[in-house]
């Protein structure tokens, strides 16, 4: 089921419309993403801000095959979204739901209009991956990741959080 079909359903999805994503967003993206999304939001307790960016629900060319952004042939199984207060916060709540395969934060996505400070991406994936995206570089979060990975993630939510507290 994609999430265009669940979005007008108010027992399931109460704080999100059609309007705030892509056009054709939904239709291309598993339903099961916008009710995690729900959920994390009944659990934050403040807004979230689902991206409209056209790549941060659903992809369909072939280079981005290897994304779980991919909907060709299938519903994307990923979404990328911005949570008022404080992202990191919301990322490590993010790790408490077992849903959810693969979480995000990438500190480089505060540029324009539409993307307001940092992101959060998630996937349904079936492997619990955690990463950052710093400056455009991807840097793993788990067991694949090296001293660097974490130096540069420490160092990016140390200027995060200078920022948010002052």
């Amino acid at each position: 089921m994609n999430a265009l079909q669940i979005i007008n359903n108010k027992n399931i999805i109460r704080n999100f419309s059609v309007n705030e994503f892509p056009r054709n967003a939904l239709k291309r993206t598993e339903a099961k993403v916008l009710e995690i999304l729900q959920m994390l939001r009944n659990k934050w307790d403040d807004y979230i801000f689902p991206s409209m960016h056209p790549l941060g629900w659903a992809r369909t060319d072939k280079k981005y095959s290897y994304s779980e952004h991919y909907a060709t042939g299938r519903l994307s199984t990923a979404g990328d979204f911005f949570p008022a207060g404080n992202v990191f916060q919301f990322w490590l709540m993010c790790q408490s739901f077992p849903e959810i395969g693969e979480i995000g934060i990438y500190f480089d996505t505060n540029r324009f209009k539409t993307q307001p400070g940092p992101m959060i991406h998630i996937s349904i994936s079936s492997k619990r991956r955690l990463h950052c995206r710093i400056n455009r570089a991807y840097h793993a979060l788990d067991e694949r990741a090296s001293l660097n990975d974490f130096r540069e993630f420490n160092k990016a939510v140390d200027e995060y959080l200078n920022k948010e507290l002052k």
